[in-house]
């Protein structure tokens, strides 16, 4: 069935045109072709050749010209691309929002089914993914696919295809069967990473680190030393506290624990804590059958200045509404209490506090738009939220 669409070469799309909105008073770029030694010209040759045979490209006399060049793939083939940077410059931007990417992480990992290269179907610029829960209805999702590829005249390559399987790599996560973890190339790749020597360095560092922070217990105390040293008010000087954060923040990452996916006819419990610096939280659900909590999200982050000379209540209550809200797509719809734990007692009623702090009242308030149960446990058994605030929980 469907042979159209597993062609080898490239489909082309007969859903219509596509449109290039130009900037006002545009003129037309054209560019010279790049020089390249003669083997390369040659490939360059073969592909525009090979797209023009399968009605990809035609002949063009129009006054808009951009070079192009060969990017290598993984596999070693070549793939032809043209260098539209400068009319890029000249185009209007298209506005139009992209997925988010931990919205989709999530929803392919509840999936107990799951085909990749082709979601019910979410896609990711022109990653496919088709997710179910059952066998029968994996089966139907894929032929309702399929035959909306065949009329839009698009393909697949077969070869980037994985079907029917209980877990798959997928925008930089290991997804399915109600779970998500970090890639292991991905944190490979930042654990390689050499020493930073200037800002430029650093920050590439920190947003590959900043990819995979949701599996990460204390991720904002740890990387604390690196992220003050990005401002360019202070001086880039790497000391032991840099590089020992450096260290840490890697080790970190190699040990990041596996997520379970959010089960919403469940209830969920929320761990906070809050320190001198910073605040952490952790989302959890307990396993219907053995009762045990595990992870759904982390969530950690730094205080500002000026609320770093907030009281003790203030910061614990500040660090509550904020993961309350950063975990709003989780809890605002829950049917059932949010178990909310925390080592700071007068959280437990401050509702029904009597003080004239403007600022605890505020946010009293704004507490109550949740079903709260809060309930007070000991510093010592709240290990998990207090490592996120500060680090290491010996530090209390």
């Amino acid at each position: 069935m469907f042979p159209s669409i597993y062609r080898a070469h490239p489909g082309v799309c007969t859903l219509g045109t596509h449109d290039v909105d130009l900037l006002p008073e545009t003129r037309p770029v054209k560019q010279p072709p790049y020089r390249v030694s003669p083997e390369k010209k040659a490939r360059i040759r073969s592909a525009v050749q090979y797209l023009h045979d399968n009605h990809l490209i035609e002949p063009s006399n129009s006054p808009w010209s951009s070079p192009c060049l060969l990017v290598p793939k993984s596999d070693g083939s070549d793939h032809l691309c043209t260098d539209y940077r400068a009319v890029n410059k000249l185009t209007v931007d298209d506005s139009y929002p992209l997925p988010r990417l931990d919205d989709i992480i999530d929803s392919v990992g509840r999936s107990s089914y799951v085909t990749h290269g082709l979601e019910k179907t979410q896609a990711y610029l022109d990653d496919l993914v088709v997710v179910s829960d059952t066998w029968e209805e994996h089966r139907q999702r894929l032929h309702q696919l399929f035959e909306r590829l065949q009329m839009a005249g698009l393909v697949i390559n077969l070869a980037k295809c994985d079907f029917a399987r209980a877990t798959i790599t997928y925008l930089g996560h290991v997804v399915g069967q109600g779970h998500s973890a970090s890639l292991l190339a991905k944190v490979e790749a930042i654990l390689d990473f050499p020493v930073p020597k200037d800002r430029r360095s650093l920050r590439r560092f920190l947003w590959m680190a900043v990819f995979y922070r949701r599996f990460c217990k204390n991720f904002a105390s740890v990387a604390s030393p690196l992220t003050d040293l990005i401002s360019p008010k202070v001086s880039f000087d790497w000391t032991s506290a840099t590089q020992d954060a450096f260290d840490r923040l890697k080790i970190l990452l190699s040990s990041a624990p596996v997520l379970r996916a959010a089960d919403f006819n469940l209830p969920f419990h929320l761990h906070v804590d809050a320190c001198d610096t910073g605040m952490g939280a952790v989302l959890l659900q307990a396993d219907p059958d053995t009762e045990i909590l595990h992870p759904i999200c982390y969530h950690s982050s730094k205080f500002l200045s000026h609320k770093r000379h907030y009281s003790t209540v203030e910061k614990e209550t500040l660090s509550l509404l904020h993961s309350l809200d950063k975990f709003k797509c989780f809890l605002s719809d829950s049917k059932y209490p949010i178990h909310v734990k925390t080592d700071h007692n007068p959280i437990t009623f401050l509702d029904r506090m009597k003080n004239s702090n403007q600022r605890l009242m505020r946010w009293a308030i704004a507490l109550q738009d949740y079903n709260l149960n809060i309930l007070h446990i000991a510093g010592k058994f709240n290990i998990i939220a207090d490592t996120l605030s500060r680090g290491n929980p010996s530090s209390k």
